[in-house]
């Protein structure tokens, strides 16, 4: 199979997020495949999905 790319459920799953953006300042941003929540008007509201 040189040549071919082989497609596994991995390759195309989608997960639908569940981090919003709800507050002022609230930033969401993708680093490193992982879906990040900011807020630099109030830390605590940091989140990590993925």
């Amino acid at each position: 199979m040189e040549g071919k790319r082989v497609l596994c459920a991995a390759d195309s799953m989608k997960v639908k997020s569940s981090l919003k953006v709800q507050q002022a300042g609230d930033k969401l941003v993708r680093r490193r495949g992982r879906l990040y929540r900011i807020n630099k008007l109030n830390p605590r509201r940091k989140a990590r999905q993925g």
